[in-house]
């Protein structure tokens, strides 16, 4: 049997594939030789990834807790927690600017 880890690691590095695939690509690219393919190689890598690790946190888990924690890990709408969390981070937050921002800055 393989070990979630290796499973994990196997996914990110298809992931990694496919957004370096995606990040090649320039203004004349067609839809569906070079924006379809990098999109599914991050779609099967997300699949690969995201499973066994959401089984492996859910592993250690007493059968009574397992319902509250599923419900966290599928992101469940929680009132107590904003939408917008990630934007308050401050690499989030540079990346944003430099996205909007860095175009109209170069010459």
């Amino acid at each position: 049997m393989v070990s979630p880890r290796w499973i994990v690691a196997g996914g990110g590095v298809i992931l990694i594939g496919g957004f370096v695939f995606s990040s090649m690509l320039d203004e004349h690219a067609s839809y569906l030789p070079d924006l379809l393919i990098p999109i599914l190689v991050i779609g099967v890598g997300l699949g690969i990834v995201l499973i066994p690790l959401t089984l492996s946190v859910v592993a250690g888990v007493k059968p009574t807790e397992v319902g509250p924690l599923t419900a966290t890990l599928a992101g469940v709408p929680d009132p107590r927690r904003p939408a917008g969390g990630l934007l308050r981070s401050r690499p989030t937050q540079r990346c944003v600017l430099a996205a909007v921002w860095g175009p109209r800055l170069t010459p």
